[in-house]
């Protein structure tokens, strides 16, 4: 029997949720031993709210300096430096887990574990496979680590990006973004619209921030006043009880608006929506893609969701809106004025969207063990 730990970061949902992806498709495996790690439940918990903190505040209120600190990241040496301290510091906790569970390969779906595994083997803690899953639409040097048996991105544009000079091509899989088996799934749409109190024949706009909840979606909806086209709406605040709070004050509204926090249903709100506003999360965008869903990606954080983003540009699977004001007016181009275009921006969704990426990753690991 095989032995797999699946590892992840709780900097942002997505990570989580392609472990999660990943474990789902495990689990349709015979002969095989799954366990799944946070690996900031490792970490002290006054150095996890620090860092979960500085990157929500510096994303949110200094977006230049970590746009900047991305790329420094990607092509400074001292990032390396601070990398490898990083992990001196903090893989001992992690080795105390590997050896207690002996796993035969260890999959990262974020780079800080990748980097813990990465020097473990480098220090001959640990003699294992390794692979690592990028979630993002976009490459960065700090996710790649010499010590990584396999790398598996997003799309196969990726390739030619310099991070992959020193590495050999023979290790990187393209395999798309892991997406859990839900968003594969065909869905009672009929159902879902009774359960909300929606009608079909109604355009349905779906809006939501990730896990933590990053959009201003309070002036998003008041931005919807200016649209005279009757719709529906789903706001999902996620995790962020005080956005929650400021949506029930624009409750009232010429639209039918819906309200959640954290929800588990996104695959069912995904697949009766017309459109959806979103920030650029790899796998919110990978979902949607799944689900052949338009997006509007409303000024977009720097760094790595500022590549997810042009991606979406290039890909021709939706737009990026960095003023408030012409929200009203893309919805109103696209759900009232051009319908074709809709109906393209979907059907390019649905050609580029890659909805057994968890599956192909288990396929190319099962391939390599030895």
């Amino acid at each position: 029997m095989k032995r797999i730990m699946i590892l992840s970061a709780s900097i942002g949902a997505g990570h989580v949720k392609a472990a999660q992806a990943i474990h789902e498709s495990l689990n349709d495996l015979d002969d095989i031993c799954i366990v799944e790690y946070d690996v900031l439940t490792f970490i002290p918990e006054i150095c996890k709210n620090f860092l979960l903190g500085l990157y929500l505040y510096s994303l949110k209120s200094f977006p230049q300096v970590y746009d900047q600190a991305y790329a420094w990241g990607n092509d400074n040496k001292w990032a390396l430096y601070g990398k490898k301290l990083l992990n001196q510091v903090f893989s001992k906790k992690l080795l105390h887990y590997i050896r207690d569970y002996s796993p035969d390969c260890i999959i990262a779906t974020h780079a800080i574990p990748a980097g813990f595994v990465s020097y473990l083997k480098e220090e001959k803690y640990i003699e294992l496979m390794s692979a690592t899953v990028i979630t993002d639409f976009a490459v960065h040097r700090l996710c790649f680590n010499q010590n990584t048996d396999l790398f598996f991105i997003a799309h196969e544009g990726l390739v030619s990006n310099k991070v992959f000079d020193n590495f050999s091509m023979e290790k990187v899989y393209t395999t798309g973004i892991p997406v859990r088996q839900s968003f594969l799934e065909q869905v009672e749409k009929k159902k879902i619209y009774k359960d909300l109190n929606f009608v079909e024949d109604k355009p349905t706009i779906l809006i939501m921030g990730g896990g933590a909840g990053l959009l201003p979606m309070e002036k998003i909806l008041r931005e919807f006043e200016m649209i005279d086209i009757p719709l529906q709406v789903i706001a999902v605040a996620g995790n962020n009880n005080i956005l929650y709070n400021k949506l029930q004050c624009v409750k009232s509204s010429r639209h039918d608006i819906k309200t959640f926090k954290f929800v588990q249903s996104i695959h069912q709100f995904m697949s009766i929506s017309d459109l959806m506003i979103t920030k650029a999360g790899g796998v919110t965008i990978a979902e949607a893609l799944c689900k052949g869903l338009p997006m509007l990606i409303y000024r977009p954080f720097p760094g790595q969701e500022n590549y997810n983003a042009k991606f979406i540009e290039t890909a021709e699977v939706g737009y990026i809106i960095k003023d408030i004001n012409k929200i009203s007016r893309f919805i109103k181009f696209l759900l009232a004025n051009n319908a074709a275009r809709l109906k393209e921006l979907r059907e390019n969704s649905q050609a580029i969207a890659k909805p057994n990426a968890a599956k192909h990753i288990i396929e190319c690991i099962s391939q390599n063990f030895s």
